[in-house]
């Protein structure tokens, strides 16, 4: 008995590896851009790399510089895997950074140091679940337009904020050890944000790659009509993901309130826009199905070098825009190029 050859295993074959090779392409093309910023900044200023001291000093402004963005950024990928997207996730942010510095400076510390500063650490966190929990009922429930959606409640989590304490400047408390402890401190010399910043790379990596719930997302992603008939819950699916985005956006204002010990309208402004560049560029596709958690945290990487090196070589603001902007639409268009080749593959 003569068997025809297996067209359509061939073709899914050779997608995954197609697919394989563009993945590890972006990946050392990250990488490489990577070096060449961090060598070009070292060439200018030789001191950098003077000492071993210097260069860990480099380094450690550098990853506590792309901190906030990275702990979001982590959890708004598993939003844009669904397809959808998040841009009041520096709105969050800042209503959480105000929330911390002003719980912390309260009055009732001088009688209840320890109540007071636990109420400033929980209080942005649940802040930030609320928001998600706002923006995963109107999307993943009413069904509203994500784009549209998160666009309106970042001027809604903005107004909150304005509301609270009228636009003003918080300070927050200082020479609380535990309020410091999670910006300012250190763990055997390494800072407790790049701690956790790791370990929030590593939790939702397992989270999207090694979970039950990870392929639900990419379901929801890639094809939602097939994820439908397959049991998976949208509603459930994407508003417990816009939670994830509401607690980390929580957590990342925590962090700058412990870090810098203060807060204003102006410190999640465009924060939103820096967490989606990061993620585009690490390889997670405006429709949704496709990215790793790995492409985000180098994405993260790639434009806290690149925002350092603006600095070093005195970018105007202007130039700056226009790498930005140029750098994006370059991504996007060969993201659109992949995604068509990979149609195209589909109906061979």
């Amino acid at each position: 008995m003569n068997h025809m050859p297996n067209r359509s295993g061939s073709n899914v074959q050779s997608l995954g590896n197609k697919k394989s090779l563009i993945e590890l392409f972006r990946t050392l093309t990250l990488l490489g851009a990577i070096i060449i910023m961090l060598v070009a900044q070292f060439v200018v200023s030789p001191g950098i790399v003077g000492s071993a001291a210097s260069l860990l000093d480099y380094v450690r402004k550098l990853l506590m510089s792309i901190t906030s963005v990275g702990l979001i950024a982590a959890a708004v990928t598993l939003v844009m895997v669904t397809g959808c997207i998040d841009l009041s996730v520096g709105s969050t942010m800042t209503f959480a950074a105000i929330i911390s510095c002003s719980i912390s400076s309260m009055a009732m510390y001088d009688q209840n140091p320890t109540l007071t500063i636990l109420l400033a650490i929980a209080a942005p966190i649940l802040i930030g679940v609320a928001c998600g929990a706002i923006n995963g009922f109107l999307i993943g429930i009413a069904r509203l337009n994500a784009f549209m959606t998160t666009m309106a409640t970042m001027y809604v989590f903005q107004a909150f904020s304005l509301l609270y304490n009228g636009g003003r400047y918080e300070s927050g408390r200082s020479g609380n050890a535990l309020f410091s402890f999670i910006g300012r401190a250190t763990v055997l010399g390494i800072p407790t944000p790049l701690i956790l910043l790791l370990i929030t790379f590593v939790v939702f990596g397992i989270l999207l790659h090694r979970t039950v719930f990870g392929r639900r997302i990419y379901a929801v992603g890639g094809n939602p009509m097939a994820a439908h008939f397959s049991g998976i819950s949208f509603p459930r699916t994407i508003t417990s993901v816009y939670v994830l985005s509401g607690l980390m956006a929580g957590v990342a204002g925590l962090f700058i309130a412990s870090w810098t010990l203060s807060a204003d309208m102006a410190v999640g402004t465009g924060r939103e826009f820096d967490v989606i560049s990061a993620i585009v560029l690490g390889g997670v596709t405006l429709t949704g199905g496709v990215g790793t958690m790995v492409g985000t945290a180098l994405g993260v990487l790639f434009m806290g070098t690149l925002k350092l090196f603006y600095i070093q070589f005195e970018i105007t603001p202007m130039v700056q825009w226009v790498v930005q902007g140029v750098i994006l639409l370059t991504v996007v268009f060969l993201n659109g190029a992949i995604e068509r080749l990979k149609e195209r593959r589909k109906s061979e």
